[in-house]
């Protein structure tokens, strides 16, 4: 997005739910209660950022799409929408494969062969199967949905 066509707003609500799954993630594994009572709900119900996060995927995706047609301008290429989810996505994504291997984490997750859990990643199919869904990182299952969601976008579009 060009810079005057990016929605600021949207990196707070972004923000908000990146610290919603935080907190319930450590919240799930300690149970540490909020610093204050009233507060106790927001870590109990923090895995609402994780549809936020879908939410804002399918808004930020679409809006070039919206906007060019209502200002009746060129609407982007596929392509282009393609490099930019690419570049956003798979650098981290495989640097988070690539981490949870060197500490250990990966091999404790799964049971069959590395190289099909690998594969399965490399292709954002690993939700498929039950013997892949929770491979190398149980919680990478958000960006299989979201990868296959912008492999069918054109077509929904």
């Amino acid at each position: 997005m060009k810079e005057g066509e990016r929605l600021g707003v949207l990196d707070g609500l972004r923000g908000i739910a990146v610290l919603l799954v935080l907190w319930y993630h450590v919240w799930e594994i300690s149970f540490l209660p909020a610093p204050l009572p009233w507060l106790q709900f927001v870590p109990e119900t923090g895995f609402i950022g994780v549809p936020l996060f879908f939410f804002l995927s399918g808004f930020v995706i679409t809006y070039p799409f919206v906007r060019a047609r209502v200002a009746k301008t060129q609407q982007p290429t596929w392509g282009y929408f393609a490099w930019r989810r690419f570049i956003k996505i798979v650098p981290s994504y495989l640097l988070s494969i690539a981490i949870a291997y060197a500490i250990g984490y990966a091999a404790t997750q799964g049971g069959g062969p590395v190289w099909r859990d690998i594969l399965a990643h490399l292709f954002f199919v690993h939700t498929w199967w039950p013997s892949t869904f929770g491979s190398i990182n149980g919680v990478l299952w958000t960006l299989a949905v979201e990868v296959e969601f912008y492999c069918i976008f054109p077509l929904v579009w």
